[in-house]
């Protein structure tokens, strides 16, 4: 595929920006507010409406930051508004030029908006994706103070924890580079051993994780074949200034504190986060210096400014982390009074802009441009334990790492004025990693690819909505296959609905498996600049009931998925101690879910079971499998009368396996038990400003799990324990809120 996509690029960004704007000058409108019982804008708002006397035209937009909508009519019959913590309106024969729609809260939530994948936010709902959104009450009530700590109790979610590498994760089956993570919508790049540490990532600025399960390469690209983890962060707030201080203090020597502000001015307003989490390390050994779980001192800074100018939304994003690790070794024999340490420093600055511009007809442009860093630095030296003086080692010890990525996304979205209820989008995209770094061939190397990619929604009944993707890509070093995907949500009834997928998608090889030079005494791999992409096809599969009745409501889903990825890319022995990457592999997951919802007026109660199968197929001949079962139960009620707002979580982890060599150099299933986690807390405010929290984690005190070869028993001599969670640990968090100031 030989053709200019670069001229593709820059063609699709002029048309929607000319054409649309054109058309928005031929016609009339009026504009539908938005605001809750303080008259303050409530943004966000899903507004169907009808024209004049035609009521089988239905189109939808959404109420802006400052709570606005424009629609196109010069007379409205019928306008619907809909709001996550709201209760719905319906207002008609309207021809004001402004109405002013004020809603009622809810009392209690079921649904839940998304924006992944869509150009304007839908109800969870009414997407054709499986969505599990985790907002911003949820994440509060956990106190969970990064992603990690979230995710460990969500179900279908493994976490795998390293001393030096941070936490990494895996759905359906599938972790790596196969899993996308993204912060607004911008994928999050420094992954080592191709993962992203999750607790670099914190949920001070957090205000709800969308979690997408199946892939999602059309509209994403590559990484995300198991799903995407979306995380949306705090936006500035149009109407009210605030300032929010929080601390957490826990006894596994944790101590983070934190400060939030929003500043609305005339030109727009601004938000603010800052944090800093600090963790004292934990199972220290006073006789050999080190620490299972390393000291940890993290550093987050968040700023964003958004601003409406008429059509036009502007958002400008950027954040910083710095993360210290340190590393001690055990003393040197023989006197004991000698020992290897390590820093490991990690900087990611991830800046983005974006504009939107919204159309009379309902179409619109949004243009964004990103840029992420992300610099690891491991310092080695030795250490004098009784002068405490240091020396630096050889060059060949230390390494600094660099990585760059380039992002500029373009799109046009509306529908078709042809075809009744059919939504396009319509995108290009230009994407550059770069890496620099001592273990890099040649010091540095870059790679970069153009894609178009287009979605279109179709209700071809009046329950059937189809999916139709595509994504064409030409890449810098590999000829790259389309990636088409097909995607369907039929409502069988008002209480029932299915949702089916099939979708096929690829992933280029990582600059550190075509690059990487790692040689020195214990090292020697060696990237393989000859390796091919990695193809996959996945398939999803899902029902869902849910009955209202009265003040309750009830939901029950079960969920099944196959994947399957030929030409994966791993690290293999290739004779004489030499590993390189090479795609050797194949690899397959099947399995599903089910989830039972409960919800009222001051409890959420959900218990959700899970199931995955897969194998994995070396080009040795040999093959490994595994079954991993797994049970999540969560809870939030509040006691009437006292304010008191509890929470509890459980999560069975069936057993999981690992591929390993033994000593022989054959591979083999390393088999890691399985284990309970249970977690409480309850919240309550004081004086309507101060917000307290106090919980238990880990209650059951679960710190390592043993593992073993298959065969040998769990506790044979190859058997081994891995480290899983710090162990039971009491928290108490305290927030300060100031409003209207």
């Amino acid at each position: 595929m030989k053709i200019s996509l670069h001229s593709i690029l820059k063609t699709l960004v002029i048309a929607a920006a000319v054409l649309p704007l054109s058309l928005s000058f031929l016609l009339s409108q009026q504009v539908v507010k938005t605001v809750d019982e303080k008259l303050r804008p409530v943004p966000g708002c899903i507004i169907t409406y009808s024209c004049g006397n035609d009521t089988t035209q239905k189109r939808s937009v959404l109420s802006r930051g400052n709570g606005f909508a424009t629609i196109p009519c010069d007379h409205i019959h019928q306008v619907h508004v809909r709001s996550v913590a709201h209760e719905d309106q319906w207002l008609k024969n309207i021809s004001a030029d402004t109405t002013i729609v004020q809603l009622v809260p809810k009392p209690f939530v079921t649904d839940a908006v998304v924006a992944t994948g869509y150009a304007n936010p839908r109800w969870s709902t009414e997407v054709v994706h499986n969505v599990r959104t985790l907002d911003a009450e949820q994440i509060e009530m956990q106190s969970a103070p990064n992603l990690e700590a979230l995710l460990s109790r969500q179900s279908g979610v493994e976490i795998r924890q390293d001393p030096v590498l941070g936490a990494t994760l895996s759905i359906q089956g599938l972790s790596g580079e196969n899993v996308g993570i993204l912060v607004d919508g911008v994928p999050v790049i420094g992954r080592l051993d191709g993962g992203v540490d999750l607790s670099q990532i914190s949920l001070d600025n957090v205000e709800r994780i969308e979690i997408v399960e199946g892939a999602m390469s059309v509209e994403y690209g590559a990484n995300s074949l198991a799903g995407v983890i979306n995380i949306i962060t705090k936006r500035a707030n149009h109407h009210s200034s605030s300032v929010k201080v929080g601390s957490l203090l826990q006894s596994n020597n944790t101590a983070n504190v934190s400060i939030d502000a929003n500043i609305p001015t005339s030109a727009g307003s601004i938000h603010l986060n800052g944090s800093r989490h600090l963790f004292g390390g934990k199972e220290h050994d006073s006789l050999s210096r080190v620490y299972s779980w390393k000291p940890r001192e993290k550093y987050f800074a968040n700023l964003s400014y958004d601003r409406t100018m008429g059509d036009v939304d502007i958002s400008l994003t950027s954040s910083y982390m710095h993360d210290l690790l340190l590393n001690w070794g055990t003393p040197r024999a023989p006197l004991f009074e000698r020992a290897f340490d390590d820093e490991f420093r990690t900087e990611r600055i991830n800046s983005s802009v974006r504009s939107r511009y919204t159309l009379n007809d309902s179409m619109g442009v949004d243009l964004m441009a990103g840029y992420s860093h992300y610099n690891r630095q491991k310092l080695s030296v030795l250490k004098d334990l009784t002068t405490l003086e240091t020396t630096v080692l050889e060059q060949s010890e230390q390494d600094t790492s660099t990585f760059d990525q380039v992002l500029v996304r373009a799109g046009w979205f509306g529908t078709l004025g042809f075809v009744s209820d059919a939504d396009f989008r319509l995108g290009a995209e230009y994407l550059r990693d770069g890496g620099t770094g001592r273990r890099m061939e040649r010091g540095e190397q870059a790679i970069s690819q153009v894609s178009v990619f287009g979605t279109l929604d179709v209700q071809m009944l009046d329950d059937l909505i189809v999916q139709f993707g595509l994504r064409a890509a030409e890449n810098s070093e590999y000829d790259t296959p389309l990636a088409p995907s097909l995607h369907m949500r039929y409502a069988l009834t008002n209480r029932w609905s299915l949702r089916t997928s099939i979708s096929q998608s690829y992933r280029v090889p990582t600059l550190k498996e075509l690059y990487l030079l790692f040689v020195d005494v214990n090292h020697n791999i060696q990237g393989n600049p000859s390796l091919t992409p990695e193809t996959s096809i996945s398939g999803n599969a899902s029902i869902e009931y849910q009955h209202v009745l009265k003040q309750h409501v009830y939901k029950a889903s079960a969920n099944v998925y196959v994947n399957d990825i030929d030409n994966r890319i791993s690290l293999v022995d290739a004779g004489s101690s030499l590993y390189t990457y090479k795609n050797a592999d194949s690899y397959g997951s099947v399995g599903g879910s089910t989830q039972f919802s409960y919800f009222r007026e001051g409890l959420t109660a959900r218990l959700a079971l899970s199931l995955n199968h897969q194998t994995q197929s070396f080009a040795s001949g040999s093959e490994t499998s595994t079954t991993t079962p797994g049970v999540t139960l969560e809870s939030m009620y509040d006691i009437p009368g006292t304010g008191v707002s509890t929470s509890l979580s459980y999560k069975y982890n069936g057993e999981v396996a690992v591929a390993v060599e033994d000593e022989q150099g054959n591979t083999v299933e390393r088999i890691q038990e399985d284990y309970h986690t249970l977690d409480v807390s309850a919240r309550r405010t004081f004086l309507d400003f101060i917000e307290v929290r106090l919980g238990v984690n880990n209650i059951l005190d679960v710190t390592d799990v043993v593992s073993g070869i298959e065969g040998g028993g769990a506790h044979s001599s190859a058997s081994h324990s891995t480290p899983v969670s710090t162990g039971r640990s009491v928290f108490l968090s305290l927030q300060l809120s100031f409003e209207d100031l």
